[in-house]
């Protein structure tokens, strides 16, 4: 079965993980947390996290925000930053839900909106605004500090592959193929 073959695969990359005495980026996140959860100097360690900023923080998955918070525990100031509607890494348990998650876990929080968008043309917004609307949380408000800019084009496909179809034409025909 699949899942035998993943498994079978998962253990002998694991086998050689510990081999070659090596770890993996989740294995560096875990071992992180829990050497510091058995370190006798915890308090002290913890201490030195004085301040501590996270960004992309919607890209974050379950360990890194336990990992997070234990990095903060006796700290002054948690600073994180990130766009709940860029949230890309759902494969790997990021989610927008981190905020809310931040905002029922830590007691005093303070939140600040950016609505002043020096990257987008107001064309790219309008666009853009009605779809992240339908996300989840606040409203959103959003002001373009660009001029106008080309005007987007907004094509419907009624499904994925004529839609991956049109977007490999139209690149092609952009680029002179």
């Amino acid at each position: 079965s699949d899942a035998a073959v993943t498994e079978d695969a998962f253990e002998a990359y694991q086998d050689l993980l510990q081999q070659a005495n090596v770890y993996d980026f989740d294995d560096l996140l875990t071992e992180t947390l829990e050497e510091i959860k058995k370190r006798e100097d915890a308090p002290k360690f913890l201490h030195s996290f004085s301040y501590l900023c996270v960004d992309e923080f919607q890209d974050i998955n379950e360990i890194q925000y336990r990992l997070i918070l234990e990095m903060n525990r006796y700290g002054k100031q948690l600073f994180v930053i990130g766009d709940p509607d860029q949230s890309i890494y759902g494969f790997r348990g990021s989610t927008a839900m981190w905020f809310q998650r931040l905002r029922n876990d830590v007691s005093e929080i303070r939140q600040i909106r950016l609505r002043h968008n020096y990257r987008s043309t107001p064309e790219i917004l309008r666009c853009a605004l009605p779809l992240i609307s339908k996300n989840a949380g606040d409203r959103r408000v959003l002001e373009a500090c660009r001029a106008s800019g080309t005007p987007v084009l907004s094509v419907a496909a009624p499904d994925a592959f004529a839609e991956a179809v049109y977007i490999a034409k139209k690149i092609n025909s952009m680029v002179g193929g």
